[in-house]
């Protein structure tokens, strides 16, 4: 089977998409087919060697903690899984086509969920669940902060804390405030303004996913005896007060994760999707994700991208063949369901409409969105040609938007 293998520490550069060994499940394991994974911050970190002194790596080293996927293999004892299942789970070695992990760290994904979007969850959403209820541990009315609230352990613990009726603040940078606006927090404080940090009142609690000088500034304005939890290690900041610290590693909890997962796709909260990137390209996604940013970069099984994507429009669209990311139109029909690289295009100069920007470019033919729900086709000789949402343009092409998934895809008849 192929995998990402990580030869040594350092770069990007140790990084290599090979062959290793096939995997057998052994009694209470399961073997997942890996559809789709994400990068956390633990994988780069792993990889430079930041945390050899805590969790040292033997090469050649598999990396990889989401995992979203089928079971495709079962070992002795298990019952409580079956093959075919779409499961996700927090796992170890992700970063491969086939996976093996324990029965119990697997939860159902929701129907309501693609693999990509169900890869997106593991990590981020069970540390930011145990961050409040096994770190904090809030009572109803209390006051908690929580730092780096756009991030997706900082979108969970917001999601839980106010499930435990607490009065939420989220805390994000003065440029993040719009983003945060949909967080459903009772407030929204900007950790990188001074004016706003002194005005804060006393805190019962302090989730904190950021660290550093921010968690520094907000010590002073926990209370006495209150408590700071956090995912990135005990500050220096804390010696000497009088607070409860709460340091919160992730553990596996299927159940909890599960709930979690029906909360996605319920729209109760959610974990954004910076990019996609095919798991043999995991040295153009590393450094991307290491310079952070709002938003999980998904890594999808090289083997036939966003399978899990096409599984579902299918179901909708059953006499129509999805066309998410293009190459030349005669290629892609041989094809289905594949999902490719997409490439800019520079703008149709002769058209009177401007395309927000471009979604695809394939060969002659292109599309690119220009006000809510109308779209651009065009091509380089006929010039540009505005139609509605479901609208049929020519050589069978059709452009709809998946409100649900806020994508627009392109379909190409049969």
């Amino acid at each position: 089977m192929k995998a990402v293998l990580v030869r040594g520490y350092g770069d990007v550069n140790q990084l290599f998409y090979g062959d290793t060994p096939d995997l057998k499940p052994g009694p209470g394991e399961v073997l997942v087919r890996m559809s789709a994974t994400s990068i956390n911050p633990i994988d780069w970190k792993l990889r430079r060697g930041n945390l050899k002194a805590l969790m040292p790596l033997q090469f050649p080293a598999i990396l990889g903690r989401d995992l979203a996927g089928e079971v495709v293999g079962l070992g002795d004892g298990v019952e409580s899984r079956k093959i075919g299942d779409r499961v996700l789970g927090l796992v170890n070695h992700a970063y491969a086509e086939y996976v093996l992990c324990k029965a119990d760290e697997l939860a159902l994904i929701p129907s309501g969920l693609t693999f990509e979007q169900a890869a997106a969850l593991p990590l981020v959403v069970l540390t930011g669940a145990q961050l409040i209820e096994k770190g904090v541990r809030p009572r109803s009315g209390e006051t908690i902060l929580i730092t780096g609230a756009v991030g997706g352990v900082g979108r969970t613990a917001v999601h839980v804390a106010r499930q435990h009726g607490a009065h939420v603040i989220a805390g994000v940078r003065s440029s993040q405030k719009k983003e945060a606006e949909g967080l459903g927090a009772d407030r929204i404080l900007a950790l990188d303004s001074a004016s706003d940090v002194a005005s804060l009142k006393e805190l019962d609690a302090v989730a904190d996913t950021v660290g550093h000088e921010v968690i520094a500034a907000l010590i002073p304005h926990i209370k006495k005896n209150g408590v700071l939890a956090t995912v990135v290690g005990r500050p220096e900041a804390a010696n000497g007060r009088d607070l409860r610290i709460e340091e919160i590693w992730a553990q596996p909890d299927s159940p909890r994760l599960e709930r979690l997962a029906y909360e996605v796709a319920g729209g109760k909260f959610s974990i954004p999707i910076r990019r996609e990137f095919k798991l043999s390209d995991i040295r153009y996604a590393d450094p991307m994700a290491e310079k952070g940013g709002i938003g999980k970069i998904i890594l999808v099984a090289s083997r036939g991208y966003a399978s899990g994507r096409w599984s579902l429009l299918r179901r909708w669209f059953p006499e129509t063949l999805v066309l998410y990311r293009m190459r030349p139109i005669a290629e892609v029909r041989t094809q289905v369901g594949s999902v490719l690289e997409s490439r800019s295009i520079q703008r149709f100069e002769g058209s009177r409409f401007r395309p927000r920007r471009t979604l695809w470019d394939f060969n002659q033919l292109w599309v690119g969105s220009c006000r809510k729900e109308e779209y651009l086709w065009g091509d380089r000789q006929s010039g540009a040609h505005l139609f509605s949402h479901g609208a049929k343009a020519p050589d069978g092409l059709i452009v709809t938007r998946d409100t649900a998934f806020f994508k627009t895809y392109c379909y190409l008849n049969r």
